[in-house]
């Protein structure tokens, strides 16, 4: 379920059922009791629990109060400034990390004021720093981690998955953690990035071929997941990064 709301959450991917094409791209609110941090592309809110005694002051006449006061303001606020958002960029929405950057330049777009878009940006924050904690330690990350730093290694062609599991579990020992990933766990997240593996030759183990074309995926993949490229030793260069000598 968490992967097919991520996948909804990007326009133009589709869900096939009974033969027909359904599309999921709409805004979409997740209750449930803890935040889901495999849930890409939201904006977390808390809600404190309402005590059992409490009564809603929400009752039907509020309701409609509430609703005869701002929807007309909502809709005369949309018809005034269409034009604007429909032509606004939100560039100035910076600073966040993928995804959340992507939810802050939708929402941004929503606003035709520049203080307020700069006051979203700095509300986000805090979530985004949760975000970049949480992929120093996310499987997926660490793994890219782990081939980025083995590729950038002088006169290396290509590494075994034992290898890079290896440097995975020193990685996420180093950082506190204590579940470590075996060689088919890292099997699994190379799959997810689309990077394969393969028997390499003279050997009966299997792993990746630093290509070109592997290592130019590598280093899209390390900027989509704003992971740190590693220094290249020196004496040598990194074509893909544009780092060296």
């Amino acid at each position: 379920m968490q992967n097919l709301l991520n996948f909804s959450s990007y326009r133009g991917i589709s869900l096939l059922e009974n033969g027909k094409f359904i599309d999921l791209h709409f805004a979409k609110a997740i209750a449930g009791r803890r935040h889901s941090h495999l849930l890409e592309n939201v904006i977390e809110l808390s809600i404190s629990p309402r005590h059992a005694a409490q009564l809603s002051l929400l009752n039907d006449k509020t309701l409609k109060d509430l609703e005869n006061e701002y929807q007309p303001r909502l809709l005369m606020y949309r018809l005034e400034n269409f034009p604007s958002v429909l032509s606004s960029t939100a560039d100035d929405m910076i600073d966040l990390t993928l995804p959340l950057l992507a939810v802050a330049r939708n929402l941004g777009h929503c606003f035709a004021e520049t203080e307020l878009r700069s006051t979203l940006n700095n509300l986000l924050k805090d979530q985004d720093e949760e975000v970049r904690g949480e992929r120093l330690v996310e499987h997926r990350a660490v793994v890219l981690e782990a081939l980025l730093v083995l590729c950038h290694e002088p006169n290396r062609q290509s590494v075994t998955v034992e290898e890079v599991t290896e440097l995975v579990n020193a990685l996420l020992m180093g950082r506190g953690e204590n579940i470590c990933l075996s060689d088919r766990g890292v099997g699994a997240q190379l799959k997810s990035l689309q990077i394969f593996t393969r028997r390499l030759s003279g050997g009966r183990n299997r792993g990746i071929q630093f290509d070109l074309s592997n290592r130019t995926k590598m280093h899209q993949l390390a900027s989509d997941y704003d992971v740190p490229l590693p220094l290249v030793q020196e004496g040598t260069e990194c074509c893909q990064c544009g780092q060296g000598v």
